[in-house]
């Protein structure tokens, strides 16, 4: 994932104006992060993505798209590209899909996959991050 954030070099303060116009850009976020990625690799065809947390947990979720056939690829601008088959054409893992430590990423896999009828994944993480479990 592109490199961390770096603190603003510009800060301006206004203390009154009727407009005003201009670009933020805000630091990457974990959570959007991890539903950006998987709403790419839902999708058909190719999204490219910036601003993407270079965290573990975004990390584990890309791994895991990538398990599932989704090519993940980051640039060296940070740019994330995603291509994927779409929602209904991810290949079964070959081994179980390990999520490292992130809970988002198996309860949004799990979620995702939760109507799939093809096969079902099966779940690598430590004893704190499980699955949800059906009512």
């Amino acid at each position: 994932m592109p490199p961390t954030a770096t603190p603003p070099t510009d800060i301006a303060a206004v203390s009154q104006a009727a407009r005003l116009r201009g670009r933020v850009r805000v630091p990457a976020d974990k959570s959007i992060s991890h539903r950006a990625l998987l709403l790419a690799a839902v999708a058909e065809g190719t999204s490219r993505l910036s601003r993407v947390s270079d965290g573990l947990d975004p990390r584990s979720t890309a791994a895991c798209l990538r398990a599932l056939g989704v090519t993940v690829d980051v640039g060296r601008d940070g740019e994330v590209v995603v291509d994927s088959p779409g929602w209904a054409a991810w290949q079964a893992p070959g081994s179980a899909l390990d999520c490292g430590n992130s809970g988002t990423t198996m309860r949004l896999l799990a979620g995702s996959r939760s109507r799939c009828g093809r096969w079902a994944p099966r779940w690598k993480g430590p004893a704190g991050v499980r699955p949800p479990r059906c009512a």
